[in-house]
C-alpha cells in the first residue's frame, strides 16, 4: 500500500510539471544531438556510419532458437509504403524537397501512385506437426525476427522460387551475415544499408537472381533515393540519432 501510494504521488508530480518536464527533455535531446555532432567531428568519426547494435534484440534472439532450425518453404518479399510520420520526418529534413521529389518522380514516370516503398522479407517455415508459421524478417531501423505480420491496404507480395535451395531460417541469417559483416547485418543507413539492400542480401543467400526485371522493379528504388541529393553532416547526425532513439523505443517497449 505505501509503494502504492508513492508512486500516486509521483504521477501527480509529474502531470503537474509536465510542461517542465518536456522541456527538460526537449532541450536535453537538442544538446545531446549537439554534444555528439560535436564529438564525431573531433575524432573525425564518419558521420554516415551508424553503428548501434552488435546482436539481436531478446525478443529477436528467441524467435530464431525457437523456428531457427526449422526449413523454409516459402519465401515472399513484401513493400508498402513508407508511413505519414516517417515522411512528414524526411520532408522536415530535406525541407520539403522529399515531396517535391515525389511528385516529380511520378509525372517522369507516368505513374500518379508511385510513393516510396518500405520492403521486407516474409518466410515460411514448416513446423514439426506439418502446420506452417509465417516469420518476418524485417529491418526499419534494426532487425526484427518476429511473428508480428501486419499487411495494410497498400501492402503488396511477390512470391520468389525457393524449391531447390533447402535452407533454414537460422542458415538464411547466419550466412547472409558472414558475407556481409555483423556491423551490415545489424545497423542499418537510409543510403547504404537500407531495408530494400537488406533485402536483396537476404534473397542473394538463396542464390537468386535477383537482377532479373520482376525482381529490381518490385524491390529497387534506387533511381527515386538519387534524387534527394546529400544531405549535410549534421542532418545526417540527426537522422542517426532520431532512429537510435526509435530502435531503443521500439526494441524495449513495442516489439512484438
Amino acid at each position: 500500500m505505501e509503494i502504492g501510494k508513492y508512486i500516486l504521488i509521483l504521477f501527480k508530480h509529474v502531470y503537474l510539471y509536465r510542461n517542465l518536464l518536456g522541456i527538460i527533455i526537449l532541450f536535453s535531446f537538442i544538446l545531446w544531438i549537439l554534444l555528439t555532432f560535436i564529438l564525431c567531428k573531433w575524432f573525425k568519426k564518419n558521420i554516415i556510419d551508424n553503428v548501434h547494435y552488435f546482436d539481436y534484440s531478446p525478443k529477436s534472439l528467441k524467435n530464431l532458437n525457437t523456428y531457427g532450425d526449422l526449413p523454409i518453404k516459402n519465401v515472399y518479399v513484401v513493400r508498402e509504403s513508407i508511413c505519414t510520420i516517417n515522411s512528414v520526418f524526411f520532408d522536415i529534413l530535406t525541407l520539403n524537397n522529399y515531396s517535391r521529389q515525389i511528385n516529380e518522380y511520378s509525372k517522369e514516370i507516368e505513374d500518379e501512385y508511385f510513393f516510396p516503398k518500405h520492403t521486407y522479407l516474409l518466410v515460411e517455415v514448416k513446423m514439426p506437426n506439418n502446420c506452417i508459421k509465417k516469420i518476418v524478417i524485417d529491418k526499419s531501423p534494426q532487425l526484427c525476427i518476429t511473428l508480428y505480420l501486419k499487411l495494410y491496404d497498400n501492402s503488396e507480395i511477390l512470391k520468389f522460387n525457393v524449391k531447390k535451395k533447402k535452407i533454414t531460417l537460422r542458415e538464411l541469417l547466419d550466412n547472409t551475415r558472414e558475407r556481409i559483416g555483423g556491423e551490415n547485418f545489424f545497423n542499418w543507413n537510409i543510403f547504404t544499408n537500407n531495408c530494400q539492400l537488406f533485402t536483396y542480401e537476404l534473397l542473394n543467400t538463396f542464390n537468386m537472381d535477383t537482377k532479373k526485371q520482376k525482381y529490381q522493379a518490385f524491390i529497387d528504388q534506387s533511381n527515386f533515393k538519387e534524387r534527394l541529393g546529400t544531405l549535410n553532416d549534421f542532418t545526417i547526425h540527426l537522422f542517426n540519432c532520431c532512429t537510435n532513439i526509435y530502435s531503443f523505443l521500439y526494441s524495449t517497449l513495442i516489439e512484438m
